[in-house]
């Protein structure tokens, strides 16, 4: 194995072959593969070409390289190091024409998945001079791995309107090609995760979140990953994904988890990623929250288990919001009220109960029979009390009493009514 960055020339195929079908022109991109990948070389690709009436050979180093797309897929370039000595007489020249190469491959990793490589570009096709094919790109094959395993199965490159057919007498192996991953743009993080037998990158840029209530150390970091490259061909109903990540907030060691449900998720389209979160104990106004490898669970029917690896540690910062403690909310009472009345001794004794063992003020009302007491107590632990005596019941008859809890904070309002009487 061997990388080569240049081109080279072989020697000039020496017959008088005869160029068939006229070269014409259309405009077309020029494509270019990834310049900072890693690169293997296949060494020596013989080819049989075909081009008009003649068979004319071309043998070719060809360098491949792969890197990761941001839509999860590995495109793969291969720049055919060699020119291809095509003998065509003069009369074929063309200043500017249409030139294509069609790289046939297949990945042998497990099951064989064949696809192409395809290249084009604009330029002059000279007598004499060695034609070199354009650089072919393309995601032809899903990856099952970090690293692909593939063979040459053929070639076809056209020159104009001129189809130049390319056949090898045996697949040729290309050495093993690892996936880069591209350079990260700031503050991303580069995931390689898999799922039945197909590997694919995921790139986002995270975001963690922490907060605490005001007084605590308790501290709930949230963070949020962009969404999942589509990966799944057919829609999708009623899916759960549920993820967790290990991370370090703090220098606190936790488990960041969460799930997300999606009534419809149509084919091919991003497939959404829960927000996680956890808590840890920390009084820090700022957190470094370090990110660790992800799993998550698509469930759709049945579970499926999507690991992903990171690339490369990744870490984030969180500022620490606090939050007042939250304020419950009142509760409802009720008020009921006793007395025990003592007619010889002209007194009686007033009880109020509170539920839910309210605190607070209650006032209470006596009128009836020339007595009228407005008195206001303390209810402690939902009681309170209140006595009358022999000068505020001087007259024998019926009073009615009242008694109403005032609302506060913690507790509504609420009003008791009874009546007694002094015989």
């Amino acid at each position: 194995m061997k990388f080569r960055s240049n081109r080279r020339g072989m020697a000039a195929f020496t017959s008088t072959a005869l160029a068939a079908g006229a070269l014409a022109a259309v405009p077309a991109l020029m494509m270019a593969s990834p310049a900072h990948a890693a690169s293997v070389t296949a060494e020596d690709v013989a080819f049989s070409c075909v081009f008009g009436q003649y068979t004319v050979p071309y043998t070719t180093d060809i360098a491949f390289e792969a890197e990761w797309t941001a839509a999860g897929r590995a495109q793969i370039s291969a720049d055919f190091l060699d020119g291809w000595a095509h003998g065509a007489p003069v009369f074929a020249n063309s200043p500017s024409q249409t030139q294509t190469s069609v790289l046939a491959i297949q990945e042998v990793s497990g099951t064989p998945k064949s696809g192409t490589l395809n290249g084009t570009q604009v330029g002059p096709f000279t007598s004499g001079v060695n034609h070199e094919p354009p650089t072919a790109t393309g995601t032809p094959v899903a990856a099952s791995s970090e690293t692909f395993k593939l063979s040459i199965t053929g070639l076809t490159m056209t020159l104009g309107a001129t189809n130049v057919p390319c056949t090898l007498a045996t697949p040729v192996a290309v050495p093993d090609l690892a996936i880069d991953m591209p350079a990260a743009a700031p503050g991303e993080a580069q995931f390689v995760c898999s799922t039945f037998g197909t590997t694919f990158a995921y790139l986002t840029t995270p975001e963690a979140t922490a907060t605490r209530v005001a007084g605590t150390t308790a501290t709930t970091v949230t963070v949020d990953l962009d969404d999942m490259p589509g990966i799944v061909p057919a829609p999708l109903t009623d899916v759960t994904v549920a993820g967790s990540m290990p991370v370090q907030a703090g220098g606190v060691a936790a488990t960041a988890t969460g799930s997300h449900f999606a009534a419809a998720i149509a084919p091919n389209a991003p497939i959404p990623v829960p927000t996680m979160t956890t808590t840890v104990a920390s009084s820090a106004a700022n957190l470094s929250v370090v990110l660790g490898d992800a799993t998550f669970n698509a469930e759709a029917g049945m579970v499926v288990p999507i690991p992903c690896t990171l690339a490369s540690p990744f870490e984030v910062g969180a500022t620490v919001t606090e939050t007042q403690s939250p304020v419950p909310p009142a509760k409802a009472t009720k008020t009921t009220v006793k007395v025990k009345a003592n007619s010889k001794k002209r007194t009686a004794v007033i009880t109020v109960a509170v539920t839910n063992k309210a605190a607070g003020k209650v006032k209470i009302t006596v009128k009836g029979a020339g007595t009228k007491v407005t008195k206001t107590v303390t209810v402690k632990s939902g009681k309170a009390t209140l006595k009358l005596t022999k000068k505020q019941l001087k007259k024998k008859g019926k009073r009615t009493v009242t008694a109403a809890f005032a609302a506060n904070a913690k507790f509504k309002a609420s009003t008791g009514k009874t009546t007694f009487k002094i015989k």
